[in-house]
């Protein structure tokens, strides 16, 4: 009989869905109320519960799922897609 698992048990997802992004991804970071800034990503934590941006003109920074933060791809890490030759 198929049975239910421990919900404790069950990996935690995140809604910002940040373990998707990958290294050298190009990225817009906003504030709460904030204009975009442009970054590159640095790191992702595999749960996707921090990842790290190099922010243009400030630096490196670590951004938590619990910040109101938001962050979304717009460019992919270069050679990204391109066939071996």
């Amino acid at each position: 009989m198929f049975g239910m698992a421990d919900p404790d048990a069950l990996p935690v997802r995140y809604y910002k869905a940040w373990e998707y992004f990958l290294p050298g991804d190009e990225v817009d970071v906003r504030n709460a109320g904030g204009v975009p800034t442009p970054g590159v990503v640095v790191a992702v934590m595999p749960d996707g519960s921090g990842i790290w941006v190099y922010i243009n003109g400030v630096g490196q920074r670590l951004f938590g799922v619990d910040e109101d933060v938001d962050i979304t791809v717009t460019g992919t890490p270069a050679g990204a897609g391109r066939e071996n030759a």
